[in-house]
C-alpha cells in the first residue's frame, strides 16, 4: 500500500471517525407481535424476509415482490467487515519494512 493509499483511508473515516459502506443486508424495525394467523401464502418464500413485522435481514436490492416492499439502493453504514478489512490495509501499511 502507498503512503497516498494510507492517507485516502484514513480520510475516508471522515470527522466522524468511522467508515461508511454500503449494507449487504437491512432489517424492519420491531413493531410489536405480528398477527395471530398464519401467513399461509407462497409470497414470502426464499426472500429471507416477511410482512412488515418480521425483522429478519434481506438483501434491499431484491426483497419480497408483496408491496410495500421494492428494490432499493443499499443503505450505508457501519460495516464490521469493512472495518477489519481496512484496519488490516492500514496494519500491513504501518508494519511493512522500509524502502
Amino acid at each position: 500500500m502507498s503512503d497516498a493509499e494510507a492517507a485516502a483511508l484514513v480520510a475516508g473515516l471522515g470527522d466522524r471517525d468511522h467508515w461508511l459502506t454500503r449494507l449487504d443486508a437491512v432489517t424492519n424495525p420491531y413493531e410489536g407481535p405480528g398477527a395471530r394467523k398464519p401467513y399461509d401464502g407462497k409470497a414470502y418464500m426464499s426472500k429471507n424476509v416477511g410482512d412488515l413485522r418480521d425483522t429478519s435481514p434481506y438483501n434491499p436490492q431484491d426483497p419480497s415482490a408483496e408491496p410495500p416492499y421494492q428494490p432499493r439502493e443499499a443503505p450505508l453504514g457501519i460495516s464490521s467487515a469493512a472495518y477489519v478489512a481496512n484496519m488490516a490495509k492500514l496494519i500491513g501499511y504501518v508494519v511493512q519494512p522500509a524502502g
